[in-house]
């Protein structure tokens, strides 16, 4: 692939769709050619410190039938979707030195663990990179709350009415209707086993 003046990345989460999926729109609306990622990152398979799995069998096999679903619908519109077995970081700064992207797309996370792999991950990549991280996955969006957040009501109840009462649910995001010229090749990128990813 040539290096193309604004093409983006995409890096899913855990914001496996396209509809009303806020980092998918704002790359098609921005970039010239975009590229996607999705990372079985060990750290998601590994234990906790109770000796417990953090992705069983049965959660593991939900999330390979996802990616393969999420992979057959941004086939339309020539993104390749890469599928990795290893270390985000790792897997992204690949990436980086195939394509060039100019701008990396993201769902924004707030648990200690989602924001470690997030620094990681921005500690490999050129400091030029645009950074678009945007939150997916609340119904109101944390902006809209009529508080701050040192303000958040105690009791749910008083919560909730006042978000209904003074807040409101904001669109889905629309991207823009498009087929990107070239789709690269990421067959070699199965969907990994659950063997393969540990559970």
């Amino acid at each position: 692939m040539q290096e193309k003046q604004n093409s983006g990345l995409i890096w899913f989460r855990n914001d496996l769709r396209l509809r009303d999926n806020t980092s998918f729109s704002k790359a098609l609306n921005n970039s010239s050619q975009v590229v996607a990622v999705y990372c079985f990152d060990p750290g998601q398979f590994s234990k906790d410190g109770f000796g417990f799995k953090k992705t069983e069998k049965f959660r593991a096999q939900f999330l390979i039938e996802t990616i393969a679903d999420l992979k057959s619908e941004l086939r339309p519109f020539n993104i390749p979707l890469f599928i990795y077995h290893a270390f985000t970081e790792a897997s992204i700064s690949k990436l980086h030195k195939q394509f060039h992207f100019k701008s990396i797309y993201f769902q924004k996370e707030w648990t200690p663990e989602e924001l470690a792999i997030s620094e990681n991950v921005l500690g490999v990549l050129p400091e030029d990179i645009e950074i678009v991280e945007t939150y997916n996955q609340f119904l109101y969006h944390p902006e809209d709350l009529p508080f701050s957040f040192k303000a958040v009501p105690e009791v749910f109840t008083e919560f909730r009415k006042k978000v209904q009462d003074h807040s409101e649910i904001r669109p889905e995001t629309q991207p823009r209707d498009c087929c990107f010229s070239t789709r690269n090749n990421s067959k070699r990128h199965k969907k990994p086993l659950l063997k393969r990813v540990g559970a």
